[in-house]
């Protein structure tokens, strides 16, 4: 749990516009289906759209690239949600701002498992008593895995201003834990610092990382923001707040 819990945190400082740095294949174009069906290990799940929020996956693969390039080895990628605005800037050749997005993961070493109530119920409590403990004592790894992070964006980029860029987290500042039976939710916020084309940035961030369970199959929501005021915040609570409902809801769970 604390290597997943350190690497699953690079995915945040990844959340600027560098520019041009996915490349759009107009050819792919056509309508994303709602909910996103995803198979874990033989488990059939429907992930829900939130609200003006798509995944664009299907017809611009280098988007689908680029969330895979922002999770964890640890983890699998489900679907990464962009808002609606974002889509459209980049059907027109633009590039988007990502001001706020989503990702959805499973755990690999755990897609295997059908977790039972109580199993879900000791993580969650784990999770929900040690989340800061966590943060504090994998600072050092947190930055190695965004530094990885960095390593493959660039790799794959074709933007010459990403080729320059440098990450850098800052410390970590637990805002609120939240949860009840189905799930816990952090929220926290962070500086990131980057550097682009030797141009400095600070660029505070706001997450909400949230943990819950789906037919035996663990799942995480993440809720990303750049932190402009408590409305930024409020944001995150909201959008998972709404998100979690529908999850259950469409897969018939009470």
């Amino acid at each position: 749990m604390k290597t997943y819990l350190a690497r699953l945190i690079a995915v945040l400082a990844l959340a600027l516009s560098v520019g041009n740095t996915y490349a759009l294949d107009q050819s792919a174009v056509k309508q994303v289906a709602k909910p996103i069906e995803v198979n874990i290990s033989g488990t059939r799940i429907l992930i829900p759209e939130p609200k003006n929020y798509s995944d664009p996956s299907s017809m611009m693969p280098a988007i689908r690239q680029f969330g895979e390039n922002m999770t964890a080895s640890t983890n699998r990628l489900l679907s990464f949600f962009m808002s609606d605005d974002d889509v459209r800037a980049l059907l027109a050749q633009s590039a988007p701002q990502l001001h706020r997005y989503f990702m959805v993961q499973t755990l690999r070493a755990a897609e295997g498992v059908n977790m039972s109530e109580r199993e879900y119920g000791m993580v969650r409590d784990q999770l929900k008593n040690q989340y800061k403990k966590l943060f504090d004592e994998n600072a050092a790894r947190m930055q190695t895995e965004i530094d990885m992070a960095v390593d493959r964006l660039k790799k794959d980029s074709k933007s010459p201003q990403a080729k320059e860029l440098s990450l850098k987290l800052g410390e970590m500042k637990v805002l609120d834990v939240i949860g009840d039976d189905s799930y816990v939710s952090l929220i926290a916020k962070t500086l990131v610092q980057a550097n682009v084309n030797g141009e400095l940035k600070q660029i505070p961030m706001v997450m909400g990382l949230t943990n819950t369970m789906v037919k035996g199959k663990i799942l995480y929501f993440f809720a990303y923001a750049r932190l402009n005021s408590d409305e930024d915040i409020d944001w995150i609570k909201s959008q998972t707040a709404a998100w979690l409902p529908s999850l259950f809801a469409a897969n018939k769970v009470q």
